[in-house]
């Protein structure tokens, strides 16, 4: 598709009427007409736009849409060069492609800096100030005292990034992520050179999230506690904080913003101001979700009708909303079958997208060691029955009989849905994450040889094929503690030891293959706003 191209007609300054079958029409404005090929950049045709309306050329205010064809529901948004190839493919054919341009208007609020010169930045929220309640209530007190060091334990990985984002608030500093993907998360201080770092990742026997390791000192220009962290405090934070609570309360009222706000913020906004960010949270879950789903729709048939045995499954709910996705390409169902050995890693990765997805996936190693995807899904949360239901679909569409082994770090239900759905099969568990765990478990007073000595035990019961050569591991642990020998006993050897598992794991004793593809496909996925583009991408 390369030389692909298509004659589009520009219109702007109309309005969308719907009509009575719920399809939209467009009438009134003005029209130009514009040749675009693949190979466009998003820019250079934004450009092309403002000089055929004689607008000044602001390309960051201009937005382009489109519809698919045989769909006039809903409208398709062109963000960036690969949407606008996309744009191309779905339209080649057609005579003429009709896209509707509008210019985004600009509202800055004027914020009284002399009067709240310590408050939150929430300028773009509506055209009067949002104060704070007082300019010693800022942040809860409370907040300064939500990171508290190495060992922490939270519930998963949102409830540590919610915790970090209040914690940088209230501590007046901004943070990146230098690694994030659902497992384990490290942050650090914006400012270059800066010491300030933050580690936690997930205990897989404990399904909780702990705090690694903290350097909670400050190296940068300026103090904590300072302007800098007001930044997280702004519009997409708030929008964002209302967007969440409205997935699980779609009903959550202006009045209740404006309590909540005021009670877990401390920041003061009125009814209008609520009433305001609560509408552009409500668009922006309304819009994108339509969006995606109509999109998706069209994809999955895609999939299928030019990749012969492909399988794409879509969920959806009542309202024809997306909920999760299974996508498995012959050619990998193929070489699985024929150049793979029957061994399967099973992982969840975080994206941060626009809904927070996560995607289940199941790997192998070809012939060469080479990591090779099998079938993968996106779905809402990592939970049981989204396990099970991926596993069901993978059990549909796997062409062989032996029987199959699964290694995993056993999360979200997991152990059970294996076992459920493969009832012949066995499932081992991931030796790195078995070591992670028992990191935790290891006393920090030890000294660093002492600790070595325990981990390297821990591996030998690992790697032993005799029930004497384990004992003897486990009892080199004992001479140490008592209670991590017990831990060892208790964590299900006959999961992670050779001397008990009854499976044929081909000397793989870690997830290595889920492990890297995780690690490709967040860096990939890292700038793909929507589900359609990261299945692309794949």
């Amino acid at each position: 598709m390369t030389g692909a191209k298509i004659l589009a007609i520009c219109q702007s300054g109309g309005e969308f009427i719907t009509n009575n079958d719920g399809s939209l029409s467009y009438t009134g404005g003005e029209a130009h007409a514009v040749e675009i090929d693949r190979q466009m950049a998003l820019r250079d045709l934004m450009s092309e736009i403002c000089n055929m309306f004689n607008w000044e050329c602001d390309t960051d205010a201009v937005t382009v849409k489109y519809f698919l064809p045989g769909n006039r529901r809903t409208l398709i948004t062109v963000s960036n060069d690969k949407d606008l190839q996309r744009m191309v493919d779905f339209n080649t054919g057609s005579i003429t492609t009709d896209i509707y341009i509008s210019r985004k208007v600009e509202s800055r609020a004027i914020i009284d800096t002399t009067a709240y010169t310590d408050s939150p930045n929430l300028s773009a929220l509506a055209a009067t100030p949002v104060a704070l309640e007082s300019r010693g209530q800022k942040i809860s007190d409370s907040w300064e005292n939500i990171i508290t060091g190495a060992g922490q334990v939270f519930d998963d990985v949102k409830d540590f990034r919610d915790a970090l984002h209040k914690y940088a608030i209230a501590k007046g500093f901004t943070y990146k992520f230098v690694k994030s993907d659902g497992i384990r998360a490290t942050a650090e201080c914006t400012v270059e050179d800066c010491t300030w770092r933050i580690h936690a990742s997930r205990s897989s026997a404990k399904q909780k999230f702990i705090v690694r390791k903290i350097s909670d000192t400050h190296t940068c220009d300026g103090e904590v506690g300072g302007k800098r962290g007001r930044r997280l405090a702004n519009q997409r934070w708030v929008t964002g904080v209302i967007k969440e609570k409205m997935r699980d309360s779609p009903d959550y009222s202006p009045r209740e913003i404006v309590n909540d706000f005021r009670r877990d913020y401390g920041i003061n906004m009125n009814y209008y101001q609520a009433w305001r960010v609560r509408s552009f949270a409500m668009k922006e879950l309304h819009s994108s979700d339509k969006e995606e789903s109509s999109h998706l729709f069209w994809f999955c048939d895609r999939i299928m009708e030019t990749n012969p045995g492909s399988v794409a499954t879509l969920d959806t709910a009542e309202d024809s909303i997306f909920q999760r996705l299974f996508v498995c390409f012959h050619a990998s169902l193929h070489g699985f079958e024929q150049g793979c050995r029957p061994l399967l890693f099973l992982d969840g990765i975080f994206l941060k997208v626009s809904r927070q997805w996560k995607l289940l996936v199941a790997t192998a190693f070809d012939g060469e060691n080479d990591i090779f995807p099998v079938a993968f899904a996106v779905v809402e949360n990592e939970t049981n029955e989204n396990w099970h239901w991926f596993l069901m679909q993978l059990k549909s569409v796997l062409p062989i009989s032996c029987t199959i082994t699964f290694v995993s770090n056993r999360q979200c239900g997991l152990d059970n849905a294996v076992s459920e759905v493969f009832e012949d099969s066995n499932h081992g568990y991931c030796l790195s994450h078995l070591i992670e765990d028992f990191k935790v478990e290891l006393d920090e007073t030890w000294t660093e040889e002492v600790q070595n000595e325990m981990i390297e035990n821990l591996i030998s019961a690992a790697y032993a094929y005799r029930e004497v050569d384990f004992n003897s591991s486990v009892e080199n642990i004992r001479k140490v503690s008592d209670d991590v020998a017990d831990w060892v006993l208790d964590s299900k050897p006959e999961l992670w030891s050779n001397a008990f598992f009854k499976g044929l794991r081909y000397n793989t004793m870690s997830s290595d293959a889920a492990e890297s593809f995780n690690a490709w496909i967040t860096k990939s996925a890292r700038k793909e706003p929507t589900v359609v583009q990261i299945v692309d991408l794949i």
